[in-house]
């Protein structure tokens, strides 16, 4: 039996970090291809990136959503829980028809005999290859 909880107190996830390191990049090229300093570029990108952090942090602070995931030899149990409400869903792994799992995002989709889709975020890949394992044996 496994399980995990998503997030486990990660300020950012890794594709978030991308994104923003690109915006952030795309900003300071564009400011230095133009005709402003050098300084001013560097302060405006540090500002974006600061702010971004603080806006994502509070918005983190008050949606407050967690997800619990746990496999067994016959289900796949997935628990979300925001502020107000909380939601169950109980998966047999001969009902999962497709799959798609991401390595480098650590996220993936289920996509169930009954047409519902399931998003799945992994703390690491070690979860990664035991849900594939699974997946590999239905």
């Amino acid at each position: 039996m496994t399980k995990w909880k998503f997030p486990n107190n990660v300020p950012l996830v890794r594709f978030e970090i991308f994104t923003i390191g690109t915006i952030a990049l795309f900003i300071l090229v564009l400011g230095l291809i133009g005709d402003s300093e050098v300084l001013s570029t560097i302060l405006g990108v540090v500002l974006f990136v600061v702010l971004y952090g603080m806006v994502s942090i509070l918005l983190k602070l008050i949606h407050k959503v967690e997800e619990h995931y746990h496999i067994t030899p016959t289900h796949f149990h997935i628990l979300r829980k925001s502020r107000f409400k909380h939601k169950k869903e109980k998966i047999h792994w001969k009902d999962i028809i497709d799959h798609r799992i991401d390595d480098w995002a650590l996220a993936g989709t289920l996509l169930t005999r009954k047409g519902s889709r399931h998003t799945v975020l992994f703390k690491n890949k070690t979860h990664i290859k035991k849900v594939r394992k699974k997946l590999k044996k239905r």
